[in-house]
C-alpha cells in the first residue's frame, strides 16, 4: 500500500471539520486555559487574529475593546459562530492577513493536524501576521493513548484518533509533539519565547501526566520573511472599525 501522503492528510483534516464540524462545534464551548493567557497579554485596543478559530468561542471571553477577527477553513465551525463574531474563511496555509496585524495571534489545538513537512511554515505565518513587538499564543493537543491508530508509512507520532457524534464515526489525523520537538519548532530567530511547556485546565505545569497540551508565548522580533502577499485578496486590516 502507497503511504498516506502530505496532501492526503491535509485533506483528510479538512473533510473531518466540514463534515463533523457543527456535532464538533457542540462540545467546544468551555474554557480553555489558553484563553487566560491572550486575555493576561491584552490591552486597550489590541487586534486579536484567532487562526483556526473553530466557532469563535474565543471572541466570546475577550474584553469589549479589542478587535477580533477569527479565521476557519471549516464553513460547519464558522457557521457555528455566535452573531456578531467576526469570522473569515482561511487557513494556515494561506492567512487572508497583511503582514504584521496582529497585536496577538492565538492558534488553539490547530498545530497538531499539521504533517511535519509544512510544520515550520505554519510557524512563520503566524510570526507573519503578528506585529512587530506582538505576541503568538499557540498550543497544541497531547491526546491520550488510548485507541490511537498509527498512520502506515507515517512517524511514530502521527496517528489516527477516533471521533463519534450523532450516530457519525471518523477520525482525526494528529500529530503528537514531544516537548522538545516543540521547544525546537518555537526556536527561531524572528521570535522570542516567553514561556513554553505543558498546559492543562488550569495553565501552566510540569506535570506531564497532567498534560493535555503543549503550549508557547512568543513575542515577535522581525516579521518571517516568508511573504504570502499573493493571498491577499482582499487584504484586511485589524484596527478598530468605525
Amino acid at each position: 500500500m502507497k503511504p498516506i501522503d502530505v496532501k492526503a492528510l491535509n485533506q483528510a483534516v479538512a473533510n473531518f471539520y466540514e463534515q463533523s464540524g457543527k456535532s464538533f462545534s457542540a462540545t467546544r464551548h468551555g474554557h480553555w486555559s489558553g484563553f487566560d493567557l491572550v486575555k493576561e497579554i491584552l490591552k486597550s485596543g489590541d487586534s486579536v487574529l484567532d487562526v483556526g478559530a473553530g466557532n469563535g468561542r474565543l471572541a466570546e471571553v475577550l474584553p469589549t475593546d479589542v478587535t477580533y477577527l477569527g479565521i476557519e477553513p471549516s464553513s460547519s465551525f464558522r457557521g457555528s459562530a455566535k452573531t456578531g463574531v467576526q469570522m473569515l474563511a482561511g487557513d494556515l496555509s494561506r492567512l487572508p492577513v497583511a503582514d504584521g496585524q496582529a497585536d496577538l495571534t492565538a492558534c488553539f489545538a490547530v498545530l497538531q493536524h499539521v504533517p511535519p513537512e509544512e510544520q515550520v511554515a505554519a510557524r512563520d505565518e503566524l510570526i507573519r501576521v503578528t506585529k512587530i513587538e506582538g505576541r503568538i499564543v499557540a498550543t497544541s493537543w497531547l491526546p491520550s493513548s488510548a485507541d490511537l491508530e498509527p498512520i502506515e508509512g507515517r512517524s511514530e507520532f502521527e496517528t489516527w484518533v477516533p471521533w463519534k457524534a450523532d450516530g457519525i464515526e471518523a477520525k482525526r489525523y494528529v500529530y503528537i509533539f514531544t516537548i522538545n520537538m516543540w521547544k525546537q519548532l518555537w526556536t527561531c530567530p524572528g521570535i522570542e519565547i516567553e514561556r513554553i511547556g505543558y498546559l492543562h485546565e488550569e495553565g501552566w505545569t510540569e506535570d506531564v501526566m497532567k498534560a493535555r497540551n503543549v503550549g508557547v508565548v512568543a513575542k515577535v522580533r522581525i516579521l518571517s520573511k516568508q511573504k504570502k502577499q499573493a493571498h491577499l485578496s482582499p487584504a484586511l486590516s485589524l484596527r478598530v472599525q468605525p
